[in-house]
């Protein structure tokens, strides 16, 4: 009985591995779709706007083209796309907690250098990256108005790639055997023992510590060719 229980808890455990793996690629591929979309209605507002510029000029009403022009450019300086590195599925990732974090009163900083010589798989960074933002916006969003923050790191030392977080959080912490628990309250110690599998599979580690206020994150990998 011991041993089918066993079992029946490592299958189990596998499952919701792999379901909560396929929902993050699920969410990705969506917001990927999203920006395809979004360049797609670009392109064909500025077709608009040209034409409409042409009939203008072709007409001889430079002064309502002019007009429209100026009023074309107040609006597309209030579209500001960040651009936080040249890798694109990081930078969509980045920008969309930042976005995220600037809606619930967040301050979100981010450095992110990521190098040509990489080995690491999209998949990978991008599922470390974002289990690592999203704890740590849950988190920050509980804290006192001085902690609402993030910092985030992704920079080569030597021939390993470290990605660091730190956050602010409200001062309490959940343990299991002397091992954090993810502020996801469906995936209790799931999360976090992800980025480990991950970070062990590039012949790295992943540490997390914490002071009163402040959690602290750090994943590090060998991806260098």
């Amino acid at each position: 009985m011991y041993a089918w229980a066993h079992a029946q808890h490592i299958a189990l455990e596998k499952y919701l591995r792999s379901q909560y793996l396929i929902n993050i690629r699920d969410e990705q591929y969506r917001r990927i779709l999203d920006i395809i979309e979004y360049n797609r209605r670009q392109r064909h507002d500025l077709r608009h706007h040209l034409l409409t510029l042409q009939g203008l000029w072709e007409n001889g009403e430079t002064e309502k083209a002019r007009d429209y022009l100026s009023r074309y450019l107040v609006e597309t300086d209030s579209i500001h796309v960040e651009n936080f590195c040249s890798n694109p599925i990081i930078n969509m990732l980045v920008s969309h907690y930042f976005s995220l974090a600037g809606e619930r009163g967040v301050k979100l900083t981010a450095h992110i250098h990521i190098p040509d010589s990489f080995s690491i798989q999209d998949t990978d960074l991008s599922i470390l990256t974002e289990n690592l933002l999203e704890n740590a916006l849950k988190a920050t969003e509980r804290a006192p108005e001085a902690y609402r923050f993030i910092h985030l790191n992704m920079l080569c030392r030597g021939k390993m790639f470290v990605i660091t977080v730190d956050n602010g959080f409200d001062g309490i912490i959940q343990k299991e055997g002397g091992r954090y628990l993810s502020v996801k309250p469906e995936h209790h110690g799931l999360v976090l023992s992800i980025l480990h599998e991950i970070a062990e599979r590039y012949g790295g580690g992943a540490g997390f510590t914490h002071d009163t206020m402040t959690f602290h994150s750090s994943v590090m990998l060998n991806g260098m060719r």
